[in-house]
């Protein structure tokens, strides 16, 4: 970590508000194919042997033993291909704890599950891999209660979790005050929650 890097951290923890959109997809929700983008590219469902192919846009040696530790725990791990390049990765946490900034939003229950870690390597956003990568894990997924955090103002995740069937629920905040972080989730009302559907979805 650099000395700025640690400065900013610090000073982070003294004094900051940090919001995320909480949104539950209701088990047993059926998925709207007709809502689906169709592009370019694959989704595969990691092995072991996949591992490595993160390398493409990303630091294997830092990515890999998470996604490892997450398959042995039973997760699942989703990687986008673009002509046969590694571009994408989503996981499915499927026990454990749903945190935010440090905070504990929810333990997962069975029959819980929380879509999380959606990155796109820049040059291959627009191809629709977030949306291909839940509605495949909604086929193997379909009969579970869903979690998933999208920032209010990333629009492009929004669209994407909205076309499979997630619902805006909550607002969290995490309010650091002088080194100590408190959550407070604020539930929406039906309005303010459509709200936060994009126009496009």
């Amino acid at each position: 970590m650099t000395f700025v890097e640690f400065y900013r951290a610090v000073r982070r923890r003294i004094w900051s508000d940090n919001t995320i959109l909480l949104l539950v997809r209701p088990a047993g929700k059926p998925l709207d194919r007709s809502a689906q983008k169709y592009g370019p590219g694959e989704i595969r469902t990691v092995t072991e042997k996949d591992l490595a192919d993160c390398a493409a846009f990303e630091d294997a040696a830092v990515y890999a033993p998470i996604y490892r530790k997450m398959l042995k725990k039973g997760d699942v791990i989703h990687f986008g291909y673009l002509n046969g390049k590694c571009v994408y990765h989503h996981a499915a946490q499927c026990s454990g704890d749903v945190i935010f900034d440090g905070c504990l939003v929810r333990h997962l229950q069975p029959g819980e599950i929380t879509t999380c870690m959606s990155y796109c390597a820049p040059e291959a956003r627009g191809h629709g891999f977030q949306q291909k990568s839940l509605y495949q894990m909604f086929l193997t997924y379909f009969d579970f209660t869903s979690y998933t955090l999208v920032r209010p103002q990333n629009t492009p995740s929004l669209i994407a979790v909205f076309r499979v069937g997630y619902e805006a629920h909550s607002l969290l905040t995490v309010k650091n005050r002088f080194f100590h972080r408190r959550l407070t989730e604020r539930l929406l009302s039906l309005e303010e929650a459509e709200a936060y559907i994009p126009q496009k979805t």
